[in-house]
C-alpha cells in the first residue's frame, strides 16, 4: 500500500492523490496540462510518484502544455518515452522525435541516471 501525505495548495493546482493512486492501479496516468502551472504540477507529481511507488508507471501529459513533461518525465521517474523516429502522415505529433529526446538526455546527464 502506498501512503502519501498531500496538502492542497491555495492555487488549486494540485491533483487529488486519490485520483492519481486510483489511476496507478493500471500503472498508466494521463492528465491534461493546459497551462504552464498545470505542466509544472505534472512534473512535480511525477517526481513525487518516483519517491512513493515501487512499481513502474507511465505518466502522459496531454493538453496544450505537454511537451516539457513528455521530454523530461522519464528522467524524473516515468518508465519510458513514447516517441517517433519521424513525423510522417501516420505519426502522432504530440510524441517527441527520438533524435530530440536523445539530445535532451545528452544535455542533462545528471537527470538521465
Amino acid at each position: 500500500m502506498v501512503a502519501i501525505s498531500f496538502t492542497v495548495r491555495p492555487s488549486g493546482l494540485a491533483t487529488p492523490w486519490s485520483v492519481i493512486l486510483r489511476t496507478i492501479s493500471g500503472r498508466i496516468i494521463s492528465q491534461a496540462a493546459d497551462t504552464e502551472a498545470q505542466q509544472l504540477e505534472n512534473l512535480r507529481i511525477t517526481s513525487l510518484l518516483k519517491e512513493a511507488l515501487d512499481v513502474p508507471y507511465l505518466f502522459l501529459s496531454g493538453g496544450s502544455h505537454y511537451a516539457l513533461h513528455r521530454m523530461i518525465g522519464p528522467m524524473l521517474g516515468c518508465v519510458m518515452y513514447l516517441c517517433v523516429t519521424e513525423y510522417d502522415e501516420l505519426a502522432t505529433k504530440s510524441q517527441p522525435l527520438l533524435a530530440d529526446v536523445r539530445a535532451v538526455r545528452q544535455h542533462f546527464p545528471y537527470l538521465s541516471k
